[in-house]
């Protein structure tokens, strides 16, 4: 937005024919896990990825104070994929949404501000090992 308000114009890429977006989409989309906002389904991992960005992206994320960590943004897409990934019920959903949280709370609550203080965040970097939870969970119900 800067550059376009300075007024210098930066050329297109080179590029061939490019794709447009609803064909794009569904020649990726070819899975069964929900997108949010979308009619059709996709791939668990590009599912969770999808929605993750969407909650983060649009501020729908929450935050626990003290471990400094927005949870949400990952743990419900990971959990909402990996569900509907192994068929599973509702009650198994929830409860690697609760655990993947959990694991993210008490990774922040480690090191309060420890991660900031080196320019990352507690969600960028435990978020992942609370992905991996989520799945797990499922496993074992």
């Amino acid at each position: 937005i800067s550059l376009m308000r300075s007024g210098l114009v930066l050329p297109p890429p080179p590029c061939r024919k490019m794709r447009s977006g609803p064909q794009l989409w569904h020649r990726l989309a070819a899975g069964t896990a929900t997108v949010l906002g979308q009619a059709t389904g996709a791939p668990p991992a590009m599912a969770a990825l999808l929605n993750g960005s969407r909650i983060h992206a649009l501020e729908f994320d929450d935050t626990h104070i003290a471990s400094v960590v927005h949870g949400s943004a990952v743990a419900a897409p990971a959990a909402l994929a990996a569900a509907q990934s192994a068929g599973a019920e509702g009650a198994t959903l929830l409860k690697g949404y609760v655990l993947a949280w959990e694991v993210m709370i008490r990774l922040g609550l480690c090191a309060p501000g420890a991660l900031q203080a080196r320019g990352s965040q507690v969600t960028a970097v435990a978020g992942a090992v609370c992905a991996a939870t989520s799945p797990l969970v499922q496993s074992l119900y």
